[in-house]
């Protein structure tokens, strides 16, 4: 319980000592050392620079009683496409309170802020307690986001499943290229503007999910201070028509790789060369597996290449490689839009694993 006499304050994380004190606050609540607690240009990169982050400080919004720090509610301010409507959103990422603290209330209230803050709030990865009490905040639970497996390399992804049996799934079969020849495959280093432009023409009339713009994707994978996303675009006749990112991610304790796909925005007949380009370069890198979590289903190239919406067969993988950890089993995916005229008839969102902050170290 709180002692008697101290009241909780609320502020922003505004200054170079408030954001040290909330990388410490975060190695105190997690119980270990982070990259978000000890490696400061991955916490500038998540809560400093964001596309449309405030000009000063740090996107966190901080509860505390006599100048400690007793919850946190880190944000990612970001244009959410919604329909033909283009508005101010946020991700959230590290909601955490003290567990000396709770019962206060002060989780909620910071929640109650940002959604205030923003026309449209976005979570996704929120398990447990969170999960149940958002709903009643007036959150909608989009359920988990889908899980697609394309394994490369049987045997070796058989040492990934608790039981170590071989996997028997389609995505094994390789599929014989019959590509469309006028599509060219080549790696980027950073997007250009017709990427925007891809996103709007693919979901800026019914779709919904953060405006995949040039500044975000460069923002989000160019620019990432740890990982090495490998980036891929598709282009026909000089037209850009599809990008394809994922990464290669070492598990830990094991000589073995797995792929990561984090992002698949592509016009039909790209489809398939971009995902034959990328799996052949996942091959090279000794990928025995590449998954996507996606909240889309209409992923017709990725199917026609032998991925598996994750069931029977695939769900032994594990989604946890830094140990490995068959525990979670899901990654869910909720969105607050009461702001919005036309709420009710939000659907078809774009949501993958390389949203909020669920793609990330440790």
């Amino acid at each position: 319980m709180r002692p008697s006499g101290q009241s909780v304050t609320f502020a922003e994380c505004a200054s170079e000592h408030d954001a040290s004190a909330v990388q410490s606050f975060f190695k105190d609540v997690y119980k270990r050392d982070s990259t978000l607690s000890d490696n400061g240009a991955f916490f500038n990169w998540q809560f400093g620079v964001a596309e449309a982050a405030r000009a000063a400080g740090h996107s966190c919004k901080l509860a505390m009683i006599d100048g400690k720090i007793i919850a946190s509610l880190g944000y990612i301010p970001v244009e959410v496409s919604v329909g033909r409507q283009r508005v101010r959103g946020a991700w959230t990422a590290n909601w955490a309170v003290h567990e000396h603290y709770r019962g206060l209330g002060a989780g909620p209230l910071l929640m109650r802020e940002l959604v205030r803050q923003f026309e449209v709030t976005l979570v996704v990865g929120v398990s447990g307690e969170a999960r149940s009490l958002l709903p009643r905040m007036g959150f909608t639970d989009y359920g988990d986001l889908a899980r697609y497996t394309k394994v490369l390399n049987p045997e070796a992804a058989a040492a990934l499943t608790e039981d170590g049996r071989p996997l028997d799934a389609p995505g094994v079969v390789a599929v014989p290229a019959s590509r469309d020849r006028r599509v060219s495959i080549g790696s980027v280093q950073r997007f250009g503007d017709d990427v925007t432009a891809l996103w709007d023409s693919l979901n800026g009339s019914s779709g919904a999910g953060t405006r995949r713009s040039a500044a975000f994707l460069n923002w989000r994978y160019a620019e990432h201070p740890v990982f090495d996303y490998r980036r891929f675009e598709a282009r026909s006749g000089g037209q850009l028509v599809g990008v394809g990112i994922y990464r290669v991610e070492a598990v830990k304790g094991k000589a073995l790789n797995v792929g990561r796909l984090v992002e698949w925005l592509v016009m039909p007949p790209a489809g398939g060369p971009l995902i034959d380009a990328l799996l052949e370069d996942a091959r090279m890198h000794g990928v025995v597996f590449v998954d996507f979590f996606c909240s889309r289903t209409d992923v017709d190239a990725l199917t026609e290449s032998g991925f598996v919406r994750a069931g029977e067969n695939t769900a032994a993988l594990p989604i946890l490689f830094q140990p490995i950890d068959h525990r979670r089993k899901g990654i869910p995916f909720m969105a607050h839009v009461g702001k919005l005229p036309d709420s009710p008839r939000v659907h078809q969102w774009y949501v993958t694993k390389g949203d909020g902050d669920q793609d990330r170290p440790n």
